[in-house]
């Protein structure tokens, strides 16, 4: 689950928009297969939520992070992605990973952090056929 602190990313991209912003992470979270919560100072009166991203607009941004850190049942399945070294050092104390807004990566196939994603193991069709011979040995 990525946590963004929304204006604090927006700021750090060419978005000129919030929605802009909110559709390129749906993107990722897309692509990731991972949800997201986006937090915004202030209000908004339509709901900007996708099917991998929760928009929330409150009164005070930092806050609201804080509080979903705080109430976060498993603190390691969470990356907070905002460049306040106070929320970043709160966060890093509960256990969640952080990534400076300016270093968050919108490609999917890169960790958030740059870091190549571990590739996925698939058998190659021999590989599949060789081990389906194998098994068939056991057979009754």
């Amino acid at each position: 689950m990525y946590l963004i602190d929304g204006y604090n990313l927006l700021y750090q991209t060419d978005f000129s928009e919030k929605e802009s912003l909110i559709a390129a992470i749906d993107r990722f979270c897309r692509a990731k297969h991972k949800d997201a919560i986006i937090v915004f100072d202030g209000h908004c009166p339509s709901n900007l939520n996708t099917d991998f991203v929760q928009v929330v607009f409150t009164g005070d941004a930092d806050a609201g992070i804080a509080q979903i850190i705080a109430k976060c049942d498993n603190p390691s399945n969470y990356v907070l992605v905002s460049s306040d070294k106070e929320l970043r050092s709160l966060a890093r104390r509960q256990g969640v990973e952080t990534i400076r807004a300016e270093e968050f990566n919108f490609n999917a196939r890169k960790h958030a952090s740059g870091a190549a994603e571990k590739p996925r193991n698939f058998l190659t069709d021999s590989e599949a056929a060789e081990q389906l011979r194998e098994l068939n040995y056991f057979k009754d």
